[in-house]
């Protein structure tokens, strides 16, 4: 064929609606198939529970952070006055630092949850696969139920189906030796193929 696009699973899941066959014409932008979303649906409602938790934690952090930077400058005022000893100062300024990083912390774990939170978004967007062209489906190799897995680097995605545009068609026919020396490009050809019996093809 003069084109045509492999099919295969940007996410994976089960398959949960396939409403197209083998030998169906189908529409650029039509849906091929529907994969399961609620395991990433699960998880997006998962993250956004941990992204919540964090910012809780983040109040709670800064609060501690605070209370731990006054009572740092209340020990460093009551040495100045010789009424504490050093290591007094010193347990509190650690206490502070100990904040500080817990704070920032906190806020570093939020940007990780975030970040998960719009991938598994945009995973929930890959489970309506679509076809990108118009054609026939001329191969299928799942069925609903089964389940659709996607490929790594070094394990490419099974193709599920593959649609493929029939308008125009590539012929590779054997010429016998002795007919070879008549032909010429853009000589006009009839092609006969045993699947269409009735049917002529002008090439």
């Amino acid at each position: 064929t003069t084109r045509k696009v492999d099919v295969s699973a940007s996410t994976s899941g089960k398959v949960i609606h396939l409403p197209v066959r083998e030998g169906d014409m189908v529409e650029a932008g039509q849906l091929l198939f529907r994969i399961d979303p609620t395991p990433t649906q699960t998880l997006v409602a998962q993250i956004q529970a941990s992204i919540r938790s964090a910012k809780a934690n983040i109040t709670v952090a800064e609060a501690n952070q605070r209370q731990a930077k006054i009572e740092y400058e209340r020990q460093k005022a009551l040495l100045e006055r010789n009424v504490v000893a050093e290591d007094v100062v010193q347990r509190a300024k650690s206490a502070y630092e100990v904040g500080i990083a817990r704070t920032n912390a906190t806020k570093e774990e939020i940007g990780r949850l975030e970040a998960q939170l719009g991938n598994a978004r945009h995973d929930l967007t890959k489970v309506n696969v679509h076809a990108d062209i118009s054609g026939i489906v001329t191969k299928l190799n799942i069925h609903e139920g089964e389940n659709a897995f996607v490929g790594t680097f070094n394990n490419p995605g099974t193709v599920l189906m593959t649609v493929s545009n029939l308008n125009q068609m590539e012929a590779w026919v054997e010429v016998d030796e002795t007919d070879v020396v008549s032909l010429r490009v853009g000589q006009a050809a009839v092609v006969i193929v045993d699947a269409y019996p009735d049917t002529v093809f002008h090439g």
